[in-house]
């Protein structure tokens, strides 16, 4: 009933949370009772983690939000247009936020699980046209690359609330006494990631893995999932070698190719958020099995997935239809039918570097599937 009279307090149009912040305090005080009265009360800690998503700085990009959809970010190549929305959107709601483009235009979800709703968007169309984006369905402007910088900051960086620093420091008053429950490590954990993902790296990752692996090892895959975000957002935060600038910042000013070699990453979760920018992607030394969401980066030219512990080529490569190069060194592919067959699905490939790899004896059989429009390189030159 709480968690339902709070999320009532909000500006209809924007969806801000309007609730006073003294008056979220004296909540928090109340969770506060009830978890130090019981630690274990699982419906306080629930409601302490509805505060934490009502109140995030991201919170915009959860599907309970009442924040309007807006364009997070686009890029505009010739004929094809690459849209990312803060929340998934069906296409007729996707083509409000433009003009211009023609009716003929084939819209496609870049999605793993909907072909119907997506947070990432795809549109190819004939000719080159005067396209025009919105950021809120009404004004509209030319771009050729769009994004709004201080939502990508919330996201990435997060930013200190102070509703949310209140409950993770009565996370760690209880901590001091109730060392092992899951629960307030995993919601002090949550208040850290939302408001200083890069100062708290360390003690989140430490947490991640206390979790997976001793106080709630039967969730293990989703807290890996997490540190795995964990640590390509503290990638993206890194300072350019110039000393100015972050990673992000670089890419979304056109830079292009994102390095993720050697995190330890065994996925990459929310990596669309990139895909209107990404041309260049490299992730060997990883323990990456499957790829799947390569899939999510359309305007990938060049991917690197050499040193990871992978025995077939992703079928997501298919759908990659500007891909040129792909190297896939030190990997293990054996099944030479399924890797030319993948090959040949890849309209565009001219370049497949597969050395050290089991089917390097087995070139001349490749070669034979593919043909001569892909240069295969079985030896490092």
């Amino acid at each position: 009933m709480r968690m339902s009279l709070i999320s009532r307090f909000k500006d209809e149009k924007t969806g801000e949370q309007l609730m006073r912040t003294e008056d979220v305090k004296e909540e928090i005080k109340r969770i506060a009772n009830a978890i130090f009265t019981d630690p274990e009360d699982e419906s306080a800690w629930m409601y302490a983690r509805h505060i934490i998503n009502l109140y995030s700085p991201a919170s915009f990009l959860n599907n309970e939000s009442s924040c309007p959809v807006v364009p997070l970010s686009a890029s505009l190549n010739s004929n094809r247009l690459i849209v990312v929305f803060t929340r998934s959107i069906t296409v007729e709601k996707a083509v409000t936020f433009f003009k211009g483009i023609p009716n003929d235009a084939s819209w496609r979800s870049v999605s793993l699980f909907s072909s119907l709703t997506s947070r990432v968007w795809e549109c190819v169309f004939d000719g080159k046209e005067h396209i025009q984006i919105s950021n809120d369905g009404e004004n509209f402007h030319s771009f050729t690359t769009f994004y709004r910088k201080d939502l990508y900051d919330r996201i990435v960086s997060g930013g200190s609330v102070d509703v949310i620093d209140t409950l993770r420091e009565h996370c760690e008053e209880l901590l001091q006494e109730e060392n092992g429950n899951s629960l307030a490590v995993m919601t002090m954990t949550d208040c850290l990631r939302l408001t200083s993902p890069l100062e708290s790296h360390r003690i989140i990752m430490e947490n991640l893995d206390r979790l997976a692996t001793t106080l709630d090892p039967l969730r293990a895959n989703i807290y890996k999932s997490f540190a795995d975000y964990e640590r390509i957002r503290h990638h993206l935060l890194i300072k350019n070698e110039n000393g100015e600038g972050t990673k992000l910042d670089g890419i979304l000013e056109g830079e292009g190719r994102l390095s993720l070699a050697y995190l330890e990453l065994t996925e990459l979760p929310h990596i669309e958020i990139l895909s209107p920018f990404l041309t260049d992607l490299d992730v060997r030394g990883n323990k990456l099995k499957e790829g799947t969401e390569f899939g999510l980066l359309p305007l990938l030219t060049h991917l690197s997935i050499d040193e990871n512990p992978i025995n077939c080529l992703p079928s997501s490569i298919c759908s990659l239809s500007q891909l040129e190069f792909l190297s896939s060194s030190s990997t293990l592919l054996t099944d030479i039918s399924t890797v030319g067959a993948t090959l040949l699905q890849c309209s565009s490939l001219k370049r497949f570097l597969y050395c050290q790899t089991p089917i390097v004896e087995k070139t001349n059989e490749l070669r034979n599937i593919t043909g001569d429009h892909i240069r295969l390189i079985p030896h490092y030159l």
